[in-house]
């Protein structure tokens, strides 16, 4: 059942029907709490940046306008401990810096929003050092993989009532292991098409994808 906030969300595309990111799927997730549980808790209260194999966070804050640039940002966020020095490191490819809106971690991916309003598109990216492909990770690391992204599509699914759903890991411009999450409707700019190369992104509004954002981080990280 949705709530009242889902009803306040701005729609996030040109398209006339009115959509905000509602509910994931509450409930056991036994892979993901394996994956928190079997390492300790001080890589979570580490300082953002590079990040160990076992590095997670806790969600990012609000959005703010930093020039012609979106930033997720987390008052008075306690940057922790750091990780030992002989601790594999991962970050985060400069292209997707570049191209996206961070806004936290679930157990095993980095989740991001793509700068393009023209459609919903949500970016999936396992905090995994120098994975390129899917087989790069272990079986239980695929399975939670699976996991959260059929959390955020199915999310993206219920609340934009979209025509289509596109999932996709391709990699071939970006090498690091990232996965495409993009609610698609047969009104939309691209449509049939992909949606890569069709349109320049159109830039987000800022309220709107704090909106979008806000509402998205209740309910991953509150359900």
């Amino acid at each position: 059942m949705r709530d009242s906030l889902e009803k306040t969300g701005r729609r996030l595309t040109s398209d006339p029907i009115r959509t905000s990111l509602g509910l994931l799927p509450s409930g056991p997730d036994p892979v993901g709490e394996w994956l928190v549980h079997r390492q300790s808790p001080g890589p979570y209260l580490g300082p953002k940046g590079p990040e160990s194999k076992r590095h997670g966070r806790g969600p990012a804050g609000l959005v703010q306008k930093r020039g012609k640039a979106l930033v997720a940002v987390m008052p008075g966020h306690d940057k922790g401990k750091c990780m030992p020095s002989d601790a594999p490191a991962w970050s985060l490819h400069s292209q997707l810096t570049k191209d996206t809106i961070d806004i936290g971690d679930l157990p095993l991916c980095r989740v991001l929003v793509i700068k393009d309003a023209h459609y919903p598109w949500l970016l999936l990216v396992p905090r995994r050092p120098e994975a390129v492909e899917i087989i790069d990770l272990d079986e239980v690391e695929q399975a939670q993989l699976m996991t959260e992204i059929s959390r955020a599509a199915r999310a993206l699914k219920d609340v934009t009532k979209c025509d289509k759903l596109n999932i996709a890991a391709l990699g071939n411009a970006v090498p690091q292991l990232h996965v495409h999450v993009i609610a698609r409707r047969t009104s939309d700019v691209a449509w049939p098409r992909p949606v890569w190369g069709v349109a320049p992104p159109l830039a987000h509004d800022a309220e709107e994808v704090q909106n979008f954002i806000s509402a998205l981080r209740r309910k991953i990280w509150l359900g």
